[in-house]
């Protein structure tokens, strides 16, 4: 029996020595992975994605090439974005300015390449679809380049509020209005109705990655709500915006553009999206808030699938 417990426990040992490598290896090369998707902007592709697939789930629209488009014009718009703002971002995200000038040549020609692909697709969608597509884009050397001056800003980006707001409406066309251009379909009050939410989803996006961007932000010239009223005040025009968004859902429901389950599905990510914020006041690891706040996509597409099939 002395031998046998002896033989057992020399295993045992052996078995948590492994186990616990195996664990270490995950977390390090887990860890590293998921910086790599985030850093290099495919984590946000897929939730763009994933937010066109909701619009697509809720106004019942048949599948279509848009949320390929989607995935493709944000990766190019997001990389061409860390590319032109490598001095602000070194302030703000260190990590990911380096990961960014390491690969900066590939990153380029990736994004160029994935932004043609995008137009390709949207053409065969008809001129409105192409013509959304090219608004991001559009939008998108506004809002970074020094085109546009209003007042003494040189860049629509250094503009307080306007800045957020402008970026929202573009995404939140792409998101809402592209999957029924692209499937023939007419504008109507549940696509206008996705559109508003969708500007509402990404101005607390925009604004809670503000929070983290402030030091970035103010060597840049850059005006946001974090720098003009503090981080506390502007959790609390996102708590607004949350439950503006679902006041908006149950209006729509009352109006019969969408059902009541609809309005309920998207309980959870508003909640989560608020949870978010709060907690973006009680952290320093922004990145993984972002990551979290992007959590409430995939949420709301479970979610109002889970109602509508």
């Amino acid at each position: 029996m002395a031998h046998e417990n002896s033989y057992s426990n020399g295993t045992g040992g052996r078995n948590g020595a492994w186990s616990s490598r195996v664990v270490a290896w995950l977390t390090a090369h887990g860890g590293r992975a998921g910086d790599l998707l985030l850093q290099s902007k495919v984590v946000v592709a897929v939730a763009a994605m994933v937010k066109v697939a909701t619009v697509m789930a809720v106004l019942s629209v048949p599948a279509n090439a848009a949320p390929v488009i989607a995935f493709l014009v944000t990766f190019s718009i997001y990389v061409h974005n860390d590319l032109t703002d490598l001095e602000e971002d070194s302030i703000n995200d260190p990590d990911g300015v380096r990961f960014v000038k390491r690969w900066s040549g590939h990153l380029e020609l990736a994004a160029t390449m994935s932004y043609a692909l995008a137009l390709g697709l949207a053409l065969l969608g008809g001129p409105l679809a192409l013509l959304l597509t090219l608004f991001p884009g559009v939008v998108g050397a506004l809002y970074s380049k020094d085109l546009i001056r209003v007042g003494s800003a040189r860049r629509l980006k250094e503009v307080l509020v306007v800045n957020t707001t402008v970026v929202a409406v573009a995404w939140a066309a792409v998101v809402a209005l592209l999957p029924l251009a692209y499937a023939g379909l007419p504008i109507r009050a549940g696509g206008v109705l996705m559109f508003l939410v969708f500007v509402l989803r990404t101005f607390i996006a925009g604004e809670l990655l503000n929070i983290r961007d402030v030091s970035g932000d103010a060597a840049a010239g850059v005006s946001t709500l974090p720098l003009a009223i503090g981080a506390g005040r502007t959790r609390l025009v996102l708590y607004a915006l949350d439950a503006l968004t679902l006041g908006l859902l149950a209006a729509a429901a009352v109006e019969g553009v969408v059902g009541d389950e609809v309005v309920l599905a998207f309980v959870p990510a508003i909640l989560l999206s608020a949870f978010v914020s709060w907690r973006s006041g009680r952290t320093t690891d922004m990145s993984r808030l972002g990551l979290s706040r992007l959590a409430e996509y995939p949420l709301m597409l479970v979610c109002v699938l889970l109602v509508t099939l």
